[in-house]
């Protein structure tokens, strides 16, 4: 999409989202890990579209029992869920701690990142057991970038 000379070409800077204290993340919900944050909102400096790129690494302790199925989410307070990343079942081993790097994205958008902007939320999602997000090795790069 072409761009008018002198027009606010402006993406939001890279963030990178980190987890304070671990978090017990419940079987059968979605918790959230990280997120941008309500005030400000993740907003581009101009209209036009663009696509949210989320580079996350999440360190997971599973208990002795594990749970059956674990999925990594990326979710829009404003928008709702937009990508979701499915663990391989065969990880899910009885007290394993696993260390994942999840890409995900949301796809190009006219409307969500302009003018109002939305709320970036990773929620790990785990099913029959509980699961806990460790504090040490979860972080996120939160990279809002220009698409057609």
């Amino acid at each position: 999409m072409g761009r008018a000379w002198g027009t606010n070409l402006g993406i939001a800077d890279p963030a990178l989202l980190t987890l304070a204290n671990d978090a017990t993340c419940a079987a059968g919900a979605a918790t959230t890990v990280l997120q941008y944050g309500t005030s400000p909102k993740l907003v581009a400096g101009a209209g036009g579209g663009f696509f949210l790129a989320v580079y996350a690494t999440l360190t997971l302790a599973l208990g002795v029992t594990p749970p059956s199925a674990l999925a990594i989410l990326l979710n829009l307070a404003t928008a709702g869920l937009e990508d979701t990343y499915t663990i391989e079942p065969g990880l899910l081993t009885a007290s394993a701690e696993l260390y994942l790097s999840v890409p995900l994205f949301v796809a190009t958008s006219r409307t969500i990142w302009f003018p109002t902007g939305d709320n970036p939320q990773v929620q790990v999602s785990p099913t029959g057991q509980a699961v806990t997000c460790k504090a040490v090795g979860t972080r996120a790069v939160v990279v809002l970038q220009q698409g057609s």
